[in-house]
């Protein structure tokens, strides 16, 4: 596909998508984000670093003039749901003995409600875990069975 062709490329209307409004104060959205970090942090057994847009600094060029264009910057998301049967622990590719296991294995639905008990407690939480949160359970899954990850 050319750089500028977008005949493939899918036009999503948000303003038509019909659903809840919610609302959450910064902090309380800030606190989910954080332990969302927490638990990717655990699958892999890295402490990734706190994430935040900035401009990445201008370099000059050869001349010494800033560049009109600022340089590019990359990032990955991760938005990570896992069952709440599955057991969260690091990979043991991410583990070595330079580098330990840094978190104990989880249940994803323990973490789940242990944080919600967390920010209740601090009178930030404005719902409870309910089986409508949780997936389709239509489709068999194993209970309690580690999360892997396929290698290439």
């Amino acid at each position: 596909m050319a750089a500028n062709d977008t005949t493939s490329l899918p036009i999503i209307d948000f303003a038509k998508i019909v659903g809840p409004s919610i609302s959450h104060s910064p902090e309380v959205i800030e606190e989910s984000e954080k332990e969302k970090k927490k638990l990717f942090d655990a699958f892999v057994n890295l402490i990734s670093t706190e994430h935040r847009v900035v401009e990445p600094e201008p370099k000059p060029d050869a001349n010494g003039n800033i560049p009109d264009i600022v340089p590019a910057r990359y990032a990955i998301a991760w938005f990570g749901h896992p069952n709440r049967d599955a057991l969260v622990d690091p990979i043991d590719a991410c583990c070595t003995p330079e580098n330990p296991k840094k978190y104990a294995p989880v249940y994803a639905g323990q973490h789940v409600v242990e944080r919600l008990a967390y920010l209740h407690k601090k009178g930030q939480n404005t719902t409870e875990w309910s089986d409508q949160m949780q997936r389709d359970k239509s489709q068999p899954t194993a209970a309690a069975t580690p999360v892997a990850v396929a290698s290439s």
